[in-house]
């Protein structure tokens, strides 16, 4: 106990020397934001202290010896920021949100790419604001060459960083899974905690005993562990450090749960800065249909706060492929003589897209989606009920689901009619949908604690939910979601669900079909915009 004491208190002492440490650039950093518009200087002074602070903690660590961890973990957490994989990387990640909570998520980018890369390339002890002067614009040169630095390793680096996250994301998830109990092995392996490829003979299925060991090199294995890891989850992990990236998720999500509208080209991808923030969500020229809305919590730079812009739908698919190619991304004002700001790449054979003002003729409406302010029925759409419901439906839409017996199997209306919608029903806290036509098949939707008493003629469209199941499957999250209704009408029969981003907060509205010939419930208004 008076070891464990002993240790509580030197961690207590490490952590106040830490934050003694740090005061040097609170206080440079408030001296700037106090006068950023007349000594841009005073920017570089807290720079340097930052990276000095960061240089001077970030081999430091506290804890017993088989417990240490960086003291700057602690640091950051005490801080309520997160430290994840991508701050582990560069720790200038999580200090630049610390010293910067004011800064746009640009700025902020900025300045942790060019401290991480003061990093990799100053020796120990070099200063930091000489380096930075000796770039031409100084700090803008230095993000230049960062982004030249980090990139040029090009797609084998990007990869490799995604094999790496995916072999992690794997062992996490097998850690916490098994089909038998632990047993002891006859013959020992001279192998430390790993995974092993065995020949397991099974006798009558309930039997089980191991034969040989196929494979015990770990490398080789390592193929094996992938299946249990998508490639789309670690993709999105190793774009979250990349300047614009909440921008990107915020297209990303939308651009895959909304479809385009009846009309090509008719849907749009909304962005509007605010003094405090940026709304992002879809607008359409159809009166009905899924809705979605992201809200940044920074303003974009060079978007006029009040002013619609519009990214149309062959722009958004662009900007979603592209990202995920090497370059970091950019938001550029308008050209001279123009009203288009623009996004571009630093890699090779990236087209510019264009975020043009919204204007409209007066010949055609737009509509987005009105979420209702009274919640009721609540339920939680799991990461794993997301990835089981895609599976099954791919399958479904193969052919190759056999039916079951199972008491919420589809039967009444809609028997023989294409598979676009499913039959709603509550079976002991989960809400099962059966596809219309389809006899003996039902899926595990999502989980509501009470029967929410469905009026009759409520489904919900099977395209919908796939979507949506799709584009949130790389992100890894849950969603937590209401299933709002009205006996007495049916302006707001929808799916009602919200996550929060790293304090980006997500909506999105499914409207439910209210009839088997796929009529939506009526959940959306006029898009009001200048013209």
């Amino acid at each position: 106990m008076a070891g464990k004491a002993a240790s509580g208190s030197k961690k207590k002492a490490v952590m106040a020397e830490t934050e003694a440490a740090y005061q040097a650039v609170e206080t440079s950093v408030a001296l700037y934001e106090a006068t950023a518009e007349t000594a841009r200087s005073q920017l570089y002074l807290a720079l340097d202290a930052l990276f000095t602070f960061g240089e001077s903690q970030r081999t430091r660590t506290v804890g017993a010896d088989n417990r240490k961890e960086p003291v700057l973990k602690g640091f950051v957490e005490s801080r309520d920021v997160r430290w994840g994989k991508v701050a582990q990387e560069n720790p200038y990640h999580a200090l630049v949100k610390i010293a910067f909570p004011k800064a746009g998520e640009a700025s902020r980018s900025q300045y942790s790419r060019v401290l991480h890369f003061a990093h990799d390339v100053l020796e120990k002890g070099a200063s930091f604001s000489t380096w930075l002067n000796g770039f031409d614009g100084k700090l803008e040169g230095a993000y230049l060459a960062a982004v030249k630095h980090f990139t040029e390793p090009s797609k084998r680096d990007l990869k490799e960083a995604m094999r790496s996250h995916r072999l992690d994301r794997a062992r996490e998830r097998l850690s916490r899974h098994s089909v038998s109990a632990p047993f002891a092995l006859t013959a020992p392996l001279n192998l430390q905690d790993g995974y092993v490829v065995a020949l397991v003979r099974v006798d009558g299925g309930t039997q089980a005993q191991i034969v040989e060991f196929v494979e015990q090199d770990q490398q080789r294995i390592e193929d094996t562990l992938l299946r249990f890891a998508e490639d789309v989850e670690a993709e999105i992990a190793v774009l979250m450090d990349r300047s614009l990236f909440a921008l990107f998720r915020a297209v990303d999500l939308l651009d895959g749960i909304v479809p385009p509208g009846k009309v090509a080209g008719k849907r749009r991808i909304v962005i509007a800065n605010s003094t405090t923030d940026c709304r992002v969500f879809t607008a359409t020229s159809d009166y009905v249909g899924p809705w979605a809305e992201l809200v940044l919590t920074a303003p974009l730079p060079h978007l006029t706060p009040g002013t619609l812009y519009a990214l149309l739908e062959p722009d958004a698919a662009r900007f979603r492929e592209q990202f995920r190619m090497d370059g970091e991304w950019s938001l550029l004002p308008p050209t001279t003589g123009t009203s288009n700001c623009r996004l571009t790449s630093s890699a090779a054979n990236t087209d510019e897209v264009s975020l043009a003002p919204l204007a409209l003729d007066g010949r055609t409406s737009l509509y987005v989606g009105s979420p209702p302010a009274q919640r009721a029925r609540p339920f939680a759409l799991r990461y794993q009920s997301m990835v089981d419901f895609v599976d099954a439906y791919q399958t479904l839409k193969a052919g190759l689901l056999k039916p079951s017996n199972g008491p919420a199997a589809s039967k009444g209306p809609g028997k023989g009619r294409p598979r676009l919608t499913m039959g709603l029903e509550w079976q002991s806290g989960i809400i099962r949908g059966a596809p219309l036509g389809v006899l003996g098949v039902a899926f595990d939707l999502f989980s509501m604690a009470d029967d929410p008493q469905l009026p009759k003629d409520r489904y919900l469209g099977l395209r919908d939910f796939n979507r949506l199941c799709e584009a949130v499957i790389p992100y890894g999250v849950d969603l937590q979601g209401w299933l709002v209704d009205s006996a007495e009408g049916v302006s707001h029969a929808a799916l009602l669900l919200r996550h929060d981003f790293d304090g980006n907060p997500f909506q999105a509205l499914l409207p439910l079909h209210i009839s088997t010939d796929l009529v939506y419930a009526e959940t959306a208004k006029s898009l009001e915009c200048p013209v």
